[in-house]
């Protein structure tokens, strides 16, 4: 069990949290990258800068997994919608073919009793018969896990990616796509990130990663403290049928 200095920032998802796929390893894991921080710029004023950036990355990593599982969560939406209209296009499909054996046993029928009785018969019973089409593509199919050693191994959602998953999801985390890479742009925090993580060092010097990168990111991971807490909202259906 961890042991918290400050319980401001620690996590505790809601029991009725409306998405039911959301993994609950991400409450213990979101504690104890924030454990002991305070959300506020003084706590972090007398850090020696070595200290600063591994707060930083912890705090990154966050916002890095929230993504990855966000992101994960909603494609496994759009798969499951993506596939539901295939099974009425089969039965559809299915409903002609069976019209087809139908037409075709009755041609067959036709023609045996005309071989049988060796004589012509109406010739008003013999229709064409309508063709069938039917074109079944090979669809590869994700597991959609959001177990940690999977998640981990994502790759980032960016600032669009991420925006879509929140709405298919119905989630409110208020300038949580602004952290990230807007397109193939990499976004300030995420520079940020790469030069510690890369070069041992910071882009910017101690006040400047505490104002400009610490402080709003920590507004956003209090946006997803804020989200994951919430109960569930009644609904007349599941995000995940939702069409």
């Amino acid at each position: 069990m961890i042991e918290h200095n400050s319980d401001y920032l620690l996590l505790s998802i809601h029991v009725d949290f409306q998405i039911r796929d959301f993994p609950r390893w991400f409450e213990f894991f979101f504690n104890e990258q924030t454990d002991g921080v305070e959300c506020h710029s003084e706590y972090f004023s007398a850090m020696p800068m070595p200290q600063l950036q591994i707060t930083y990355i912890k705090l990154w990593s966050v916002i890095e997994s929230f993504a990855k599982i966000v992101w994960l969560l909603a494609e496994k939406r759009h798969c499951l919608k993506e596939l539901a209209p295939e099974i009425k296009r089969i039965e559809t499909i299915q409903t002609q073919l069976k019209q087809y054996q139908n037409d075709v046993l009755t041609a067959m029928s036709f023609y045996q009793q005309s071989i049988d009785a060796n004589s012509v018969l109406n010739a008003d019973d013999l229709k064409a018969i309508t063709a069938v089409k039917g074109d079944f593509k090979r669809r590869e199919l994700k597991q959609f896990s959001v177990d940690k050693s999977v998640v981990f191994k994502e790759k980032l959602p960016n600032k669009a990616m991420m925006d879509k998953a929140l709405s298919t999801l119905e989630l409110n985390v208020a300038g949580f796509s602004d952290v990230l890479n807007d397109g193939s742009k990499n976004s300030i925090y995420y520079q940020t990130r790469n030069h510690i993580a890369h070069e041992g060092k910071a882009d910017i010097k101690a006040a400047a990663l505490i104002n400009k990168r610490i402080m709003p990111l920590l507004t956003v991971i209090n946006e997803i403290k804020h989200c994951l807490e919430q109960p569930v909202q009644a609904q007349a259906s599941t995000p995940a049928l939702r069409q």
